[in-house]
């Protein structure tokens, strides 16, 4: 699931890749059976802990000319929040968090087909409607239904729509960012975040979404013409999990998967997860139970 195998015992510590894994799980382990935060202060510095919300509509959109909700006696945002203001002509305020991202219409989190949100440089995780919905309330949980697991179940019978999977996703999201130097490294420091890869081909491609002429989604592999018409297709699923794993040495395609990329994809921690606790079953391969081959 993340590319690499580690030593007969089953540790590598030596390996930056089995470090970086362990420490994922370690640092969730700690904090959520150690009831501490993590990190202290947030990774922001401003929160003692992370916010969970429920949807976006309790973001209101405020000038900068607007006074500060949070503060008494209250003046104008650009002269309480001038960090903040200094460029920006307003932004999306919930409590003592602030989302400047121009457009005074929507802040932006949730959207169709997105079931849950984290913003680690805000402090918060937002779960979307999406994510109370009837597809999601209605799909078996990998803890309701381990006693009724048969050979040929597929382990995205359990983590597509599940509601215990996207939370441990988002968890994954919070629990795989480092703050090194005094900064956030999840946005654009490879060896200290864990966000969504883009998904690659069988063959190692990189994988892009766009609307034809029908207005239908497609996937490509190639892309023509203008460039802002393509979206890479984030990482979700088993078969996007493991291709992401794989590597092609000697291909021109070779940095696209591998260890190095399925190490910092949340949904490779959710389906190990997953396969780690549904251990009465062999997963490998083609993320279909199978009798464990205890012999091997």
């Amino acid at each position: 699931m993340f590319g690499f195998k580690p030593e007969e015992k089953g540790t590598s510590p030596g390996d930056k890749y089995f470090r970086k894994v362990l420490g994922v799980y370690q640092r969730m382990n700690d904090a959520l059976y150690g009831k501490v935060n993590y990190p202290p202060g947030g990774f922001s510095g401003l929160h003692e802990k992370p916010l969970w919300m429920c949807g976006d509509a309790s973001w209101k959109w405020h000038t900068k000319e607007m006074n500060d909700p949070s503060i008494t006696p209250t003046k104008p945002l650009y002269l309480s929040r001038p960090n903040i203001f200094t460029t920006a002509t307003g932004a999306w305020i919930y409590g003592k968090r602030f989302i400047t991202n121009g457009d005074s219409r929507s802040v932006g989190i949730c959207r169709p087909r997105v079931w849950a949100v984290t913003r680690v440089p805000e402090d918060f995780i937002t779960f979307c409607d999406s994510y109370f919905s009837a597809e999601v309330s209605r799909s078996e949980s990998p803890v309701d239904g381990r006693n009724s697991v048969v050979v040929g179940k597929k382990l995205d019978d359990f983590g597509v729509f599940a509601a215990s999977r996207i939370m441990f996703h988002e968890l994954v999201h919070w629990y795989g960012s480092e703050i090194v130097n005094k900064e956030v490294n999840r946005p654009n420091t490879a060896c200290h975040k864990v966000e969504d890869e883009q998904a690659v081909s069988k063959e190692g491609e990189l994988i892009w979404s766009f609307e034809n002429a029908a207005g239908e989604i497609e996937l490509t592999t190639t892309k023509k013409g203008d460039d802002e018409a393509y979206t890479a297709l984030s990482t979700y699923g088993y078969v996007r999990c493991s291709r992401l794993a794989r590597s092609h040495p000697g291909s021109e395609f070779a940095g696209n998967s591998g260890p190095s990329q399925a190490t910092k994809t949340a949904e490779t921690y959710a389906y190990f997860a997953m396969m780690a606790y549904l251990d009465n079953f062999d997963w490998s391969g083609d993320g279909k139970a199978k009798e464990i081959n205890w012999q091997a």
